[in-house]
C-alpha cells in the first residue's frame, strides 16, 4: 500500500526517480518481450520456408514456387521488423504513423516488383498499385510534416494544402508518360484542378480574414449606469380595475365578489 507520507516534499526528487526508473524498466521490459517475439517469428520463418525449399528440390526443381510462400511471409516478417524498430526509436506517435506507413509501402511495393519480375518481367505492371499508393504515402507526408511543425512551434503557410491536388497531378503526369496515351493529355484534368484548388485556398483565406475583421470592428455595447428602471408589472389582473379591494393579510388586490384571498387564503369580507 502506498503511504501518502512518501510523497512529501522532503523526498519527492527520490521518489521521482523511483517512478522514472519503473518506467525505463517497464518500456525495456517491452522491447525485450518484442525483440523475443520477433526472434521467435524470424525461426518461424527460417524453418518453415526452408522445409518448403526442401519439398521442392525433392520433387524437382523445374520451377521455384517455394518462392512465393517465402515472399508472402517474408511481407509480414518484414513489417514486423520494421514495426519493432520504429516503435522504439521514434517514441512520438506522429512520427510512429508515418515511418510504420512508409515502411510498409516499400516492404509490399518491393514484394510486388519481386513477384513482377517473376512472373512477367517483360511488362512492369507493378508501378501502377505502386504510383497509387505513393499519392497516399505523399499525401500522409504533407500531413505529417504539417503537423511536426507546428508541434515544433515553426509557422505552417496555407499554400501547403495545394500539395494535396499537386500530388494527384504528379500521378496524372506519370500515368500518362508510362501509359504511351499520348504526352500532354494530363494538362487537361491538372491545370482546372490547380486553378480550383488554388481559388478554393484564396476563397478561404479570405473568409477567414473577414470573420477575423468582423469580429474586431463589432461595437461594445456598455449598460446605461443611471438609466432608471421601471418597476414590473403586476400579474394581479385587478390592479387595473376601478373598483379595488385589498386583502387584510398580504395586501394583494382581490376581486369584489371574492370570498377568500387566492393569494394567501384569508377570509374577507
Amino acid at each position: 500500500m502506498i503511504i501518502m507520507s512518501e510523497y512529501t516534499n522532503t523526498n519527492f526528487s527520490e521518489n521521482y526517480e523511483n517512478l522514472e526508473n519503473t518506467r525505463v524498466q517497464r518500456e525495456l521490459r517491452h522491447f525485450y518481450s518484442a525483440k523475443a517475439g520477433l526472434r521467435a517469428h524470424f525461426i518461424a520463418f527460417i524453418a518453415v520456408n526452408g522445409f518448403l525449399f526442401l519439398i521442392n528440390l525433392l520433387v524437382g526443381y523445374y520451377y521455384p514456387w517455394h518462392l512465393f510462400p517465402l515472399l508472402s511471409w517474408g511481407i509480414g516478417m518484414a513489417i514486423h521488423s520494421a514495426v519493432v524498430y520504429i516503435k522504439f526509436n521514434y517514441p512520438r506517435g506522429l512520427d510512429r504513423g508515418f515511418y510504420i506507413h512508409f515502411a510498409v509501402f516499400l516492404i509490399v511495393n518491393g514484394f510486388l516488383f519481386a513477384i513482377n519480375l517473376l512472373t512477367s518481367r517483360w511488362y512492369l505492371w507493378f508501378i501502377w498499385p505502386m504510383s497509387a499508393w505513393a499519392i497516399g504515402v505523399g499525401e500522409h507526408f504533407v500531413a505529417y510534416n504539417a503537423q511536426r511543425q507546428k508541434l515544433e512551434g515553426h509557422p505552417v503557410s496555407h499554400f501547403h494544402i495545394l500539395w494535396y491536388p499537386g500530388i494527384v497531378c504528379i500521378y496524372l503526369a506519370f500515368v500518362d508518360i508510362f501509359s504511351g496515351g499520348g504526352f500532354g493529355w494530363f494538362l487537361w484534368p491538372s491545370v482546372p484542378i490547380m486553378v480550383l484548388a488554388y481559388a478554393l485556398l484564396q476563397n478561404q483565406e479570405n473568409f477567414a480574414s473577414y470573420k477575423h475583421n468582423r469580429r474586431a470592428n463589432l461595437p461594445i455595447v456598455y449598460a446605461q449606469q443611471n438609466e432608471p428602471v421601471s418597476p414590473p408589472l403586476s400579474s394581479n389582473p385587478y390592479r387595473s380595475q376601478s373598483n379595488r379591494k385589498f386583502c387584510p393579510k398580504c395586501g394583494e388586490v382581490v376581486g369584489e365578489d371574492h370570498p377568500f384571498c387566492e393569494y394567501c387564503g384569508q377570509k374577507l369580507g
